[in-house]
């Protein structure tokens, strides 16, 4: 849009048959107005990519617009570099079935709890307290050579302080290693990521959901990763030129404000130090679980969209003196 005006042809727009204007720019024909595209024929082989993007509802036919190939090109994933297909669709509406089968609102907390959405009945996903101990390991003394470690551990004992995790006591840490039988546990390894330009948190501990043991799957291969809610970036660039105005919002902490239920907590624990000036050794060790979705599972994005466009269809058809209250 900054350029638009550098590559248009300063001549009278010409004026088609169905209510489209058709411009010259340096880049060839282009149409623009409140026409309809599905009235456009065989005739007009012009470039309607700025159309579409404004008015995605209008779809081209090859029997009606020549150029429908190079529009869907254009405006499609496939362009985004996200590619789309049949399977993946599948899983998406299956994703999002047991989305809406587990979601529920607690009234005391006013919070949204979920579950994982799993795209198999038997995981095949090891105990890995040892990988995951022994990237504590890399992470303690990385953060120690970079004097780190006292912010690191007021994060999580924030975290703690705040319920969006909770400690899990033991009495044998071998209970902790091998797991109790016929419960299934998994231990997210973690790290910093410091982002010095935010506002709101500079440092945030990242959870690696894709680790996993040998011959075993990770967490994240276990879950469907849902529907993309980032669709059509092409069309929203330009639309949102539009207004005069643009509002923008930032959820703060926005993962962490959906709560998990009970059973599926153990699949999100993770190791810290119960002195954390001591290195890692097995009787320093403490173990958390995540209440809230942790940032690094696969799901965790859908999740959180998912659950923001629940709770926006509950007041669909709310009065507009309770939207002003």
């Amino acid at each position: 849009m900054d350029i638009f005006l550098d590559i248009l042809k300063y001549e009278l727009p010409e004026v088609l048959p169905n209510g489209y204007k058709k411009l010259k720019t340096q880049l060839g024909d282009i149409i623009c107005g409140p026409g309809f595209l599905e009235q456009l024929t065989e005739q007009n082989e012009v470039n309607a990519a700025l159309v579409s993007a404004f008015h995605p509802q209008y779809g081209a036919t090859k029997e009606k617009f020549k150029t429908e190939e190079a529009i869907t090109n254009f405006m499609s994933l496939e362009t985004l570099g996200i590619s789309e297909n049949d399977a993946k669709e599948e899983d998406d509406v299956e994703a999002m079935k047991q989305f809406k089968s587990t979601i529920e609102f607690n009234e005391e907390e006013k919070r949204y709890y979920v579950s994982w959405p799993y795209n198999t009945k038997n995981p095949n996903i090891a105990n890995n307290f040892w990988l995951s101990y022994k990237r504590l390991e890399s992470t303690w003394h990385r953060l120690k050579k970079q004097n780190r470690i006292k912010e690191y551990h007021e994060i999580i004992e924030d975290q703690l302080a705040r319920g969006i995790v909770e400690e899990v006591p033991f009495d044998d840490i071998n209970e902790v290693i091998m797991g109790k039988e016929g419960e299934l546990n998994n231990y997210l390894p973690h790290r910093d990521v410091i982002k010095e330009d935010h506002n709101t948190t500079k440092t945030r501990i990242v959870f690696d959901g894709s680790a996993h043991g040998r011959n075993c799957d990770s967490f994240n291969d276990s879950l469907y990763i849902g529907p993309n809610y980032l669709k059509d970036l092409v069309g929203i660039l330009l639309r949102l030129r539009l207004p005069k105005h643009l509002l923008l919002g930032d959820l703060e902490k926005a993962f962490l404000m959906i709560g998990l239920k009970e059973k599926d907590r153990n699949m999100v624990r993770f190791l810290w130090l119960k002195d954390p000036n001591l290195p890692p050794t097995l009787d320093n060790i403490r173990v958390f679980r995540f209440l809230r979705l942790p940032f690094g599972i696969s799901s965790s994005p859908f999740l959180l969209m998912a659950s923001i466009e629940h709770h926006m269809e509950q007041y669909v058809d709310l009065p507009e003196s309770e939207v002003a209250a």
